[in-house]
This record gives structure tokens, C-alpha cells and sequence, in this order.
């Protein structure tokens, strides 16, 4: 029984069609091989989809003056989709491994390119793509405050209120 929230059902998916697609279409000597990077491709599909799916968006709405905190939930037996996607990775860089070493040497190095092109640019943008902030309604304009109201203080307050007396 496959358990998943969400688009959780799409690793199994993607994973199963990439490896199937890899293995037919890689000469018999090299069957493994084909698998191990159906298994790579499939992986890194859905480790990419998952991250652009669970991305944490935030939403400001500026009539209840408030921010709220949008996740998304795609999972396959509780694992979020991009973790399944890098167990996928390396369960195929391990079986090329296995197979032949200089192959598996090579596909490790193509699934560190896939999965760390995207961390290093993410790392370099400062990483806008997983916290977005969104207006939810338009409001009129406000004159702008030289400071959040959290920052300001009454001015009545004693400064000397919790000093001995």
C-alpha cells in the first residue's frame, strides 16, 4: 500500500517511468547501467519538483496587518518529495557503482552537478525562490512610519520603571 499527500504519488511515478524508459532503451550489457541513470534522472525530477513544490511561501495581508506562513505537503510515506528524489539519486549512483566503478564515478559527478546546480544558485540569489512574500489584498496608501510599531514606545513609559527605588 503506497501512502502519499499531495503530488507524493508523482516520485513513484516519475522514478518508475525514467528507470523503465533507461533499461529498454540501454543495450543488454549495459542494462544496469540504463537503470541506474532511470534511477538518476527520475530522481533528480523529483527532487527538483519537490522543492519547487514545498517551498515555503509567506503572505502578508495588510488589512489584518499580518503575515501568514503558506507549506505545501507533497510526501510519499511521510518523506517529503525532494528527499525521496535524493534517495532515489543515490540508491542509482550505488547500483552503477557496484556495477562498474568508472560509470558510477561519472554518474555521481552528473547527479552532483544536477542537484548542486541548483543549491549553489539558490545560495547565490539568496535563496528568493523559497520565501516569497505576497500581497493578499490591496490597501490604500499609508504614510509610511519612521519606525514598525513594535520598534516604538510609549512616551510615557519610565525608562527607570525596573531600576530599585
Amino acid at each position: 500500500m503506497i501512502i502519499w499527500s499531495g503530488r507524493g504519488i508523482l516520485s513513484v511515478l516519475l522514478i518508475f517511468a525514467f528507470t523503465v524508459l533507461f533499461a529498454l532503451i540501454s543495450p543488454m550489457q549495459y542494462e544496469v547501467h540504463g537503470l541506474a541513470i532511470g534511477l538518476v534522472i527520475g530522481g533528480w525530477l523529483t527532487w527538483y519538483l519537490g522543492t519547487r513544490w514545498n517551498a515555503e511561501k509567506l503572505f502578508y495581508v495588510e488589512q489584518e496587518n499580518q503575515m501568514y506562513r503558506s507549506k505545501n505537503t507533497h510526501t510519499l510515506f511521510w518523506i517529503p518529495m525532494q528527499y525521496v528524489g535524493l534517495i532515489f539519486i543515490a540508491i542509482g549512483v550505488i547500483v552503477s557503482l557496484l556495477d562498474h566503478i568508472l560509470i558510477g564515478i561519472a554518474l555521481s559527478v552528473l547527479a552532483f552537478v544536477l542537484v548542486g546546480y541548483k543549491a549553489l544558485r539558490e545560495r547565490m540569489a539568496g535563496n528568493s525562490a523559497t520565501h516569497q512574500v505576497t500581497k493578499e489584498t490591496q490597501a490604500e496608501e499609508q504614510p509610511k512610519q519612521s519606525s514598525p510599531s513594535w520598534e516604538r514606545r510609549p512616551e510615557t513609559e519610565d525608562p527607570n520603571r525596573f531600576m530599585p527605588k
